[in-house]
């Protein structure tokens, strides 16, 4: 894992990031300039890596991910942060591991904050039933395996104990369909959750992931969910 702080030894909020690449790719690098700003904003960003697809399936990466934030609770007080004001950031893939370990924790997991999930697919809904796009990830195609898809779906552990939810996602991406993302905010909000969401206009998955307004707003939603009384 990778480590983002401020140069000084204030204790600060902990956020774990989460990379994308359909969750058979990718790198905790690539979350570099992200978790540089927040260390700026007033953040300890734990950027981490993940057992990958098609060696490893989802339930493994859910592990890993579970692990790792179990993991920098513990760890946090060794990096001057606070495992209190816990949060986690997660771009498409990585989106869609934030927000499933966040609605359906393991026992005794920590408590999250807020998590932030950009260009994420939060349900499978939009790829045809015959569609072997994940079955390298979930074990098979939607229509064999239903219950895995249904299951591997953060929209179907929405509750009304959840934390506030920041999701941002481009009108124009079309790897991950906006209607994905747009189903869970609108049922957090029928729960009463708190949830924002920005559309960046116009862009695909890849331009949305750079956008800085996206990001502003996403450091600005964590900041506003990190103060020291819960």
């Amino acid at each position: 894992a990778d480590l983002y702080r401020p140069d000084d030894q204030t204790v600060y909020p902990l956020v774990l990031m989460i990379h994308g690449g359909a969750w058979s790719a990718g790198d905790k690098w690539q979350l570099q300039d992200h978790a540089r700003e927040l260390a700026q904003a007033g953040f300890v960003a734990l950027s981490i890596n993940y057992r990958l697809a098609p060696k490893h399936q989802l339930t493994a990466q859910v592990d890993d991910c579970r692990w790792a934030l179990k993991w920098a609770a513990e760890q946090a007080s060794t990096w001057q942060a606070d495992p209190s004001r816990l949060s986690l950031w997660g771009y498409s893939a990585g989106g869609h591991l934030a927000a499933l370990i966040a609605t359906a924790p393991a026992p005794e997991a920590p408590p999250v904050r807020a998590v932030v999930a950009g260009g994420a697919p939060c349900e499978f809904s939009f790829l045809p039933p015959h569609s072997r796009a994940l079955a390298h990830v979930l074990g098979g195609t939607r229509q064999a395996i239903p219950h895995a898809y249904e299951q591997a779906a953060p929209l179907n552990h929405v509750s009304p104990d959840d934390c506030p939810f920041y999701f941002f996602h481009g009108s124009s991406d079309l790897l991950v369909p906006p209607s994905s993302s747009q189903k869970m905010y609108a049922k957090l909000r029928e729960l009463n959750v708190e949830t924002q969401y920005y559309t960046v206009d116009g862009r695909g998955h890849l331009l949305t992931f750079l956008d800085p307004e996206a990001r502003r707003q996403a450091i600005a939603f964590l900041r506003q969910h990190s103060s020291e009384a819960p």
